[in-house]
């Protein structure tokens, strides 16, 4: 009988937002002096999509928890601040039942020495949220990366617009791949039948 192989995990893109803005208001803030990164976004034009369920959710407001700067070091041209744990939620009217919700344990920030784009990159994430509740359970290797544009720094504030990007493995339900395996196996019989 031949080999018959199910995959187990598939990668896609859980939910993104481009820039919301031209330049101002911020998304992100780097305050060095307090140890502290803070974003939100309180004002229209912020677009969630959510490819995996297929939703679009428009002027959709954004908050972070302030988020301890652990560590701040140079290398070459750029900052890294290692950031310490925090959750990011999307939401439309009520903070306390996010569309969207990341998690993480820990995160780092790049920033340029001159002027130009940084990122925001997190760990140990994990994704919630009703946008995805179809899904809950069922997501492993989150990722989440935002983009930084339109720097502004301003009595040692650096501030940020930004886009993200998140995305995952989403592991079949056992049922799911128990069928796949079933079938796969019935068509393997019937080839070896002929």
């Amino acid at each position: 009988m031949p080999f018959v192989s199910v995959s187990s995990a598939q990668a896609v893109t859980i939910a993104i937002h481009q820039d919301p803005s031209s330049g101002s208001p911020t998304v992100f803030s780097i305050d060095v002096a307090n140890s502290v990164v803070n974003a939100g976004w309180t004002n229209p034009g912020l677009t969630l999509s959510v490819p995996i369920a297929s939703g679009t959710y428009s002027n959709v407001l954004m908050a972070m928890s302030p988020v301890a700067i652990l560590s701040t070091n140079n290398a070459g041209p750029f900052t890294i601040h290692t950031l310490g744990a925090g959750e990011i939620r999307y939401y439309d009217s009520d903070i306390n039942n996010p569309l969207f919700q990341i998690n993480f344990s820990s995160a780092s920030v790049i920033e340029p020495v001159a002027a130009s784009a940084s990122d925001f990159t997190a760990n140990n994430v994990s994704f919630s949220g009703s946008a995805i509740a179809a899904y809950a359970g069922l997501l492993t290797s989150e990722v989440v990366n935002y983009s930084f544009a339109n720097p502004s720094i301003l009595g040692g504030v650096s501030s940020y617009t930004a886009s993200m990007t998140t995305s995952a493995e989403v592991v079949p339900e056992p049922a799911t791949i128990a069928i796949l395996g079933l079938a796969a196996a019935a068509a393997a019989r019937r080839r070896n039948r002929r």
